[in-house]
């Protein structure tokens, strides 16, 4: 593993790691914009530029590989010149309207306005507008905020499999957007507010309902499919306002399906009781089982309950109950490795099974007497 000093640091980085990455892993901040970690490296955004010693110009720290030996300085007086004058050419046509950007405490740029913007603009011409495109039905595009990155082409043709968006036109007249105006409608549009490291690209189903500061984020997993994707849900303490993916190498990486997402539009309602309180359900439950005989009574287990839930469920079927009639619901068969993949995420992401631990409920009804879902249906008839 070569060994290198980044500010004065001796620190191991990996075979093969650039400079930026191995930087990020042992703590030391170099700004990005273009760089992601699942997307091929661009190298135009100029931000990560870096100093390293017997190399005369400025090199991009996000394409340039480690070396035995390499002395890297990231905060030297030439480089936060360099610095400061990339932020100025991206301050000079945007827009300054962070208090009503939806981008607003999740934005790159305005954090690193900050520490390496101009306290004010030296360009005294009429900035340039462009007109709004409409995109699709789940994202709303803002060319004015853009800085051409290129994150979210790069994500949709090389993770997505989807070539739907382009640069088109050149210099300062270059846009981002679809080819002929053709709304995006692939099962992952979604993940492009998230690669987008400015207010350009942002979610029509949260857009303007809430400030991330102001929500609480519970680290769950999506109910959309069996996939289990992890995800990180932000509530204001009555309403999920979002789910947005928390990686997992073995699961999903770090995307999340446009279906998986709006699942809590589909199911906010059932989170809430309205017309009975629990106590009253259970009691009315109560009455039902003790005039009933409880060795007659058929039990279905859903797999969109917790492993937990289903364990006390079964037990009180089988010991207090004294039923066999115990059967998960029926799910559709997925032949596709669970494994994440190198092939673009709509050949393997979304799985045919909805229900998000099927594979629970199967493991542990087998533990014990059960039934099929076709014997159940064949007593119960």
């Amino acid at each position: 593993m070569p060994k290198i000093v980044i500010d004065g640091k001796e620190i191991e980085a990996r075979e093969g790691q650039s400079v930026l990455e191995a930087a990020a892993e042992h703590g030391i901040e170099i700004p990005h914009f273009c760089f992601h970690p699942r997307l091929k490296v661009a190298g135009n955004c100029r931000m990560c530029l870096v100093e390293l010693e017997k190399v005369p110009k400025l090199q991009i720290a996000c394409g340039t590989k480690v070396a035995e030996g390499m002395v890297v300085h990231t905060r030297s007086e030439r480089v936060m010149r360099a610095r400061r004058a990339v932020m100025e050419f991206l301050l000079l046509q945007h827009p300054l309207d962070c208090p009503i950007c939806d981008q607003c405490g999740e934005c790159k740029l305005q954090d690193y306005c900050f520490t390496y913007g101009p306290e004010k603009s030296r360009y005294d011409f009429p900035r340039r507008r462009f007109e709004r495109m409409n995109i699709g039905p789940d994202l709303v595009r803002d060319m004015n905020r853009c800085i051409r990155c290129t994150r979210c082409i790069r994500f949709l043709r090389d993770v997505a499999g989807d070539e739907a968006f382009c640069l088109s036109e050149r210099g300062p007249k270059t846009e981002v957007g679809t080819y002929l105006e053709k709304p995006v409608m692939n099962d992952f549009s979604l993940n492009l507010a998230e690669v987008c490291p400015v207010g350009a690209l942002t979610s029509r189903h949260f857009r303007f309902k809430g400030r991330p500061w102001l929500l609480e984020q519970v680290r769950t997993l999506c109910p959309g499919c069996s996939r289990g994707c992890n995800v990180v849900a932000w509530h204001d303490g009555s309403r999920i306002l979002r789910l947005t993916p928390a990686a997992n190498e073995h699961v999903n990486l770090e995307w999340l399906c446009n279906p998986g997402r709006l699942t809590i539009e589909r199911e906010q309602d059932k989170l809430r009781l309205h017309a009975e309180s629990p106590s009253d359900a259970l009691a009315e439950a109560v009455r039902f089982l003790k005039k009933t005989d409880g060795s007659k009574v058929a039990v279905v287990v859903s797999g969109r309950l917790t492993n937990e839930d289903i364990y006390v469920i079964a037990k009180f079927a089988r010991q207090v109950l004294g039923t066999r009639l115990i059967a998960a619901v029926e799910t559709e068969s997925d032949e596709r490795p669970f494994g994440p993949s190198e092939r673009p995420l709509q050949e393997w992401f979304i799985r045919a099974d909805k229900q998000p631990n099927s594979r629970g409920a199967a493991e542990i009804l087998s533990a014990g007497d059960h039934v099929s879902a076709e014997e159940l249906a064949a007593a119960i008839s």
